[in-house]
């Protein structure tokens, strides 16, 4: 549906490089192989135990080392702060791009089937298809933004339409165990890592490839206050935000912590009960690279 026209966008892309090498073997990496395919010339882990994934060479990090201008390193793992950070130390010739760019790389993200877009091409795997068959919880991504479609407009066929949409969605949501209001703000790029016990207020606002994992609740206090999450924030199994607690960008929220009202962080790790920072990731040395647009 959306894979030749995403594939030439990024294939386009990476014209100006020589290498194209992709730093993760998991599912984030497997998606950017279902995606790019053969332009793929080889992959980077730490921890990958394999020499070959989908019959191309896995090397250790410190393959990078040496390589010029004229390679591009694509992260395609949860940790890309960490390994931006590593790149521009110890490989600093090279250029470097994530995955979630690469998702929304020309792609306009302004109305919610635009977000839809991004939201199923987060979980893409090999096919539409087989992506869903491991995901099925891409359903309540694709209910919850039809909603949201047919609530922006006041046309007699759009709340017709609204009402069966309504129902749908949330015998959706019943079925997986994950209460996603149609009130609540979520930009594009949200990923249900794994359903059931998934509760989020109605009034929650989640920017920009949100993960969330099984029994995460992201509620109010008692004054009403909703957490607002920022851009590439993960709530880990088990964690709870609750309150008026602002989760800035690339925060990560540790498997059974809980977030208060009074936790206001960006850029860190947090663990415990209350939560508190465990870790502060220093953001790459601003360079200039290639432009891969």
């Amino acid at each position: 549906m959306y894979r030749p026209k995403t594939k030439k966008i990024m294939n386009a892309g990476f014209s100006n490089y020589k290498n194209v090498i992709v730093w993760g073997t998991g599912s984030s990496g497997q998606t950017a192989h279902s995606l790019l395919g053969d332009r793929i010339d080889c992959y980077v882990d730490s921890y990958y135990d394999g020499d070959k994934l989908f019959d191309k060479t896995v090397h250790k990090p410190e393959y990078l080392r040496g390589l010029g201008p004229e390679t591009i390193v694509i992260i395609a793992s949860i940790a890309f702060r960490e390994i931006q950070s590593w790149i521009s130390r110890e490989a600093p010739d090279v250029a470097i791009t994530t995955l979630n760019d690469l998702l929304t790389r020309e792609m306009p993200r302004n109305s919610e089937l635009q977000r839809l877009r991004v939201d199923m091409l987060s979980y893409y795997n090999k096919s539409w298809f087989n992506s869903w068959l491991m995901h099925p919880q891409l359903s309540v991504n694709i209910t919850y933004r039809i909603c949201r479609a047919l609530a922006s407009g006041n046309s007699l066929w759009r709340r017709m339409l609204l009402i069966p949409a309504r129902i749908w969605h949330t015998l959706t949501c019943a079925f997986f165990g994950i209460e996603m209001p149609v009130t609540a703000e979520a930009g594009a790029g949200l990923q249900f890592v794994h359903y059931g016990g998934i509760v989020i207020h109605d009034n929650a606002s989640l920017g920009e490839f949100c993960r969330i994992y099984q029994n995460v609740t992201i509620g109010s206090d008692r004054r009403g206050r909703v957490p607002e999450l920022g851009n590439h924030v993960t709530m880990w199994a088990g964690s709870i935000a609750i309150g008026g607690c602002r989760l800035g960008d690339f925060t990560q929220v540790g498997a059974n912590s809980v977030c208060t009202g009074e936790v206001d962080v960006q850029d860190v790790s947090l663990a415990g009960t209350p939560a508190k920072p465990v870790g502060t990731r220093k953001p790459a040395p601003k360079r200039k690279t290639k432009s891969s647009t």
